[in-house]
């Protein structure tokens, strides 16, 4: 299942011209190699003659590895191919640098670690000691589900992130029962969250939403695979709420017929009081993130506690 989005991610990506070859290198460094099938040069020969490289022969490879052969080596070259017509400026292959370029990071660094000075959200449900109980009450009827849970039992952290990047693009789930499972997550396997970075392989979130669309979207979460920061996840929670509202393709939400609820003991809390004293640590740190997020995080999260209380 994840491979297979992987996969998708790898061509949508590499098919928009305007957005870095390297973002599709990202994506492939994180592809197991056994999902990968033989390539086969003799049927479907490569062009290793630049002058022959434009956007024609481009579409035909990508074409190639969607519909005959997902082989690591044409989808390497295919890369290379891109990366050829971007830095040669042809038509349909300009980088749209006021998007993608790493200007915004100073911007962006402020926002994340000052204040949250543009929200019109009350935050008074949440003090610089967030009300534990109340934290813990937003996971009392969440029921994660089995993967999820067998996955952080084995500690096996790279599939916990594949859970969350898929569920982050399943339009059935809402923006509430996603954050119910990042804050599941962060109880309960927290060093599955990467501290917030910017380099040239992973670049700046935008504030400004008028930069946000499916592109931007799913770059972004291409940088997940590099830096799975808890800053980025919320992030795009946020642009994906802010694309559902708008009504763009791909990002409607699917209602489905709510299942009736089975008694659910939590076991997620633990009698040990170090592990109760972690608890209340990553729940906090959670809080002030979404604070400082804000947007649709954090108005899913003050309305989880509001009902409540």
């Amino acid at each position: 299942m994840n491979t297979k989005n992987s996969k998708s991610e790898f061509i949508e990506l590499s098919a928009n011209g305007s957005i870095p070859a390297k973002t599709s290198q990202n994506i492939l460094d994180n592809i197991q190699s056994i999902d990968f099938v033989e390539f086969n040069d003799e049927t479907y020969p490569i062009k290793k003659n630049k002058s022959m490289w434009n956007e024609d022969y481009f579409r035909g490879e990508l074409s190639l590895i969607q519909h005959k052969e997902f082989s690591k080596k044409r989808c390497e070259h295919i890369i290379a191919v891109k990366h050829y017509l971007q830095d040669y400026k042809v038509e349909g292959f300009g980088i749209n640098n006021e998007q993608y370029a790493p200007a915004i990071t100073e911007t962006s660094k402020s926002t994340l670690e000052n204040s949250n000075e543009t929200q019109e959200i009350d935050v008074s449900l949440i003090s610089e000691n967030p009300d534990a109980d109340a934290l813990k009450d937003i996971l009392k009827e969440y029921e994660p589900k089995e993967s999820l849970q067998l996955s952080i039992a084995k500690k096996d952290i790279r599939a916990v992130q594949n859970i969350i990047k898929f569920d982050l693009k399943n339009n059935r789930l809402l923006v509430k029962d996603i954050i119910q499972e990042v804050m599941f997550v962060s109880q309960n396997i927290p060093e599955a969250f990467l501290e917030y970075e910017e380099d040239k392989f992973c670049l700046a979130i935008i504030e400004n939403n008028n930069s946000w669309n499916k592109d931007y979207f799913l770059l972004q979460q291409s940088y997940l695979n590099h830096n799975f920061a808890m800053e980025r996840l919320m992030h795009l929670i946020n642009v994906r709420d802010y694309l559902a509202q708008k009504g763009v393709e791909g990002f409607e939400h699917i209602k489905v017929q709510p299942k009736p609820k089975p008694q659910f003991n939590n076991t997620s809390s633990s009698s040990s009081s170090s592990k109760q004293s972690s608890h209340v640590k990553q729940e906090n740190s959670f809080m002030k993130t979404a604070v400082i997020i804000g947007g649709a995080v954090l108005a899913g999260i003050l309305a989880l506690i509001a009902k409540l209380r």
